[in-house]
């Protein structure tokens, strides 16, 4: 892949997903000193705008009904099916891929209408579908260096919806995910509404009933923000998921207004909105985490008139029960820097993930330059969630995504490239930091020795960086960005460069065997819960849930 390639790729994603800081920085210095990829992104942009203005073509029955077998997984091929943006489809010029896009929402058609949901609170019981998404045996896969077995599970739409999940937290009794759940309704636009599933062990799921607590309307632009649950945490008290949502109408045409939103719920089956009062006004939520005293949710605010003009700003809320919010009060550790100019939504430095350990909270982000380039690690920490000091790392292009308690202090992963971003001749690498403490952080000379694999795994290469990570049974787990590995089939290779695993930070080794369900797939954040089972949301755009499980320790 050339440098160039790498660049139009990511200017493609953004075009309908929010991309990392890392990669948003990456773009933005890349696009900013090149002109043919500057304007070849300009020209995707414009003809994603024309192609949503074209009408829908209607496909034939016959390829109607196999493009919705496939996309339900009656009929697989040898690599996951995933549903691609319209960016992507624009750069690999499959336009009609488009014509698929409609066959399968043409799939999701019920039989029968169901009742729209009123555009005012009502105590009116909803109309539901009353199908339970179908659950195949999971498959499994065997790690035959550490002897740990995976499972995939894949909870296939029932045919009038589809539930995604983005994020899963452990709650004591089980895992609660959250995404979203949409249906369509027979000559108008789809209906979703916050998609909550519940397990007691990660292998049996259910998905909670539709109630006027969930309801997110529709709003999915092509780059930034859409409606949908994000980010849950959870303690014995309660649940809270974080995301967005239009309020007051079903869309934005009708009179909605979209923003941020959280809910709470007791027992993960009965769910509320929680009021804002204005606390939450332009925010651009990233995480959210459960502490000895309450809930900690952090991320970044963005302008008021328009999301280029002025600075964004880093912010931190915290509540006492989930429902009543507050925002840490604003100061000059929440200077982050200038916005990320990709060419679509911006990007910026600020908190992305954040944990809470014993009495310490620790959130890790970036913080940019005015430009919002060369942005620099930076680590955020609180022992009661009111009061913050903010240290930050002087490697710029090294960012850290993630961090996880260990026994010996934490430990943050993430990955550093060059100015030019990643391509051939610039690599990006894993990056990795440790810390005592979380106020001193140092970061860590990394092997990652794959050369050494088994095979068919020893033409695998390094990742180009790490994106979450957990800690389980004494073992670091991470998830990588994906790789492309040399002279291999991805999708005949199972457990490829998606995991990798460390018992101190700085000897690294892949997990493999993972089952080539989830290989290769879009890595989303881990939750370590009952027996150290471990649950790893994948897909990223894919209309079914996907939970990757592994046995106790």
């Amino acid at each position: 892949m050339s440098e160039h390639t790498a660049f139009l790729r990511l200017a493609a994603t953004a075009i309908d997903f929010q991309l990392e800081p890392a990669d948003s920085n990456a773009l933005a210095q890349h696009i900013q000193g090149c002109d043919p990829c500057r304007r070849t992104a300009e020209s995707l942009r414009t003809d994603a705008t024309s192609l949503r203005s074209l009408p829908r073509p209607s496909p034939s029955p016959h390829i109607a009904a196999s493009i919705a077998r496939a996309a339900r997984g009656e009929a697989r091929t040898g690599r996951s099916p995933l549903v691609l943006g319209l960016g992507f489809l624009l750069a690999a010029g499959l336009l009609g891929a488009v014509i698929g896009g409609m066959a399968i929402r043409e799939s999701l058609e019920p039989d029968d209408p169901i009742a729209r949901p009123s555009t005012t609170p009502s105590d009116a019981a909803i109309v539901v579908p009353s199908a339970e998404p179908h659950s195949p045996e999971p498959s499994r896969g065997l790690d035959p260096r550490l002897g740990v077995e995976w499972q995939v599970v894949i909870r296939e739409n029932d045919g009038t919806s589809a539930t995604s999940a983005n994020a899963v937290t452990a709650n004591g009794s089980g895992f609660v995910a959250v995404g979203r759940t949409c249906r369509q309704d027979p000559g108008g636009d789809p209906q979703c509404w916050g998609g909550v599933q519940l397990s007691s062990d990660g292998l049996t799921w259910e998905t909670v009933a539709r109630q006027p607590g969930l309801e997110i309307g529709a709003y999915y632009p092509t780059s930034g923000p859409g409606a949908d649950m994000i980010g849950v945490a959870a303690d014995p008290a309660a649940i809270v998921a974080i995301g967005y949502a239009v309020d007051g109408a079903m869309t934005l045409d009708q009179g909605g207004v979209f923003g941020p939103a959280v809910w709470v719920s007791g027992d993960g089956r009965t769910w509320q909105r929680a009021p804002d009062g204005g606390v939450f006004e332009r925010a651009r939520f990233s995480d959210v985490v459960a502490t000895e005293t309450g809930y900690v949710i952090v991320g970044a605010v963005y302008g008021a008139e328009s999301p280029l003009a002025g600075q964004p700003r880093g912010a931190i809320w915290t509540s006492d029960d989930g429902r009543a919010w507050r925002r840490v009060p604003d100061g000059p550790i929440f200077d982050i820097g200038g916005y990320q100019d990709t060419g679509e939504d911006p990007g910026s430095g600020g908190p992305r993930r954040v944990i809470a350990t014993g009495g310490t909270i620790i959130s890790v982000g970036a913080v940019c330059n005015n430009e919002g380039l060369e942005c620099v690690t930076a680590f955020w920490s609180s022992p009661d969630g009111s009061t913050w000091d903010r240290v930050t790392l002087d490697e710029p292009n090294v960012i850290a995504r993630d961090i996880a308690a260990t026994a010996d202090g934490f430990v943050a992963v993430g990955m550093a490239f060059n100015t030019g971003g990643c391509g051939v001749g610039l690599p990006c690498t894993a990056a990795v930091f440790t810390s005592p403490d979380g106020r001193t952080w140092q970061r860590e000379q990394i092997e990652l020795p794959v050369e050494a694999l088994p095979a068919p795994y020893e033409g695998m290469v390094a990742p180009d960086g790490f994106s979450d990570a957990v800690v389980v049974g004494g073992r670091i787990i991470a998830t990588a960005d994906e790789v492309e590995p040399d002279g291999l089939a991805q999708q005949d290779v199972p457990g490829l460069g998606g995991l990798w695993w460390s018992t101190d930070g700085t000897l690294w080794n892949p997990l493999l065997g993972v089952p080539a369900d989830l290989s290769p797939a879009y890595w989303q954040p881990i939750a370590a819960g009952p027996d150290g089972a471990v649950i790893v949301p994948a897909g990223g755009g894919d209309i079914r849930s996907r939970f990757l499980v592994s046995p106790p320790g």
